[in-house]
């Protein structure tokens, strides 16, 4: 199925893919000259504001971000990912209350969309609401088993529960998912330690230390502030 994204005429879905796609590769003149052709492009209609607000979102300027989305929003309430995106913007304002009923009315629109289930999921750990968090990270599961931070959102409850060998298992399937990741090595490490598994754990606490120390010396990566799910194709 083709996201609705692009069926949009013209020339702004080639620009959005181009503008993304460059971003995360780190090229930002090529980024800087696509966004420019993009804002040159605006004609006020929804899916606009949606990517003005992204691209305020991605610089940080949340204020900003949350005008472009609401003005998305207010145009067309089922607009694909716009309540996506207004929940993530309040819950990096950590306006949680608001960021909750966002992605609320983003499953309305959207019920098989796992990332706002996984949204959900962040936004009741914050507000330290464990059982709507866990029921919430299960329900990301349901729809897309390989969502790592739902598996790691899980065990961070587990180990807050003191369910320590529950929590390992979230990690080892996060971990089969992405095994290069530091949190994973540093979460496994601690919970191992907890188990009284003080080998492993050691293993897993210098594998994060190493990668810690990779990463910060190696190339600068540039990725997006939020996932662009409407640039994927839906397989749902």
């Amino acid at each position: 199925m083709e996201p609705l994204w692009a069926q949009e005429s013209g020339l702004f879905p080639y620009l959005y893919v181009l503008s993304n796609a460059a971003h995360r590769a780190g090229r930002k003149d090529l980024d800087e000259r696509a966004t420019a052709q993009l804002l040159k492009l605006s004609d006020g209609s929804p899916v606009y504001h949606l990517f003005t607000g992204k691209y305020y979102l991605n610089l940080g300027q949340y204020d900003a971000a949350l005008t472009e989305f609401k003005a998305a929003a207010a145009a067309n309430p089922k607009l694909p990912f716009v309540h996506f995106n207004l929940g993530f913007t309040y819950m990096k304002k950590q306006d949680y209350a608001n960021a909750r009923d966002e992605f609320m009315k983003d499953a309305a629109v959207e019920p098989d969309l796992a990332l706002d289930y996984d949204g959900l999921g962040d936004v009741y750990w914050l507000m330290q609401d464990d059982k709507n968090a866990e029921k919430s990270y299960r329900m990301a599961l349901r729809r897309d088993p390989r969502l790592v931070n739902s598996h790691l959102g899980l065990a961070r409850i587990y180990q807050h529960q003191e369910k320590f060998v529950p929590a390992l298992a979230e990690i080892e399937a996060a971990g089969k998912i992405d095994p290069e990741r530091t949190d994973i090595h540093y979460m496994r490490g601690q919970v191992l330690l907890r188990l009284g598994r003080k080998t492993a754990a050691k293993k897993e606490l210098e594998a994060a230390a190493r990668s810690d120390s990779q990463r910060s010396t190696g190339p600068e990566k540039h990725v997006e502030t939020v996932p662009s799910p409407e640039l994927v194709q839906d397989s749902q």
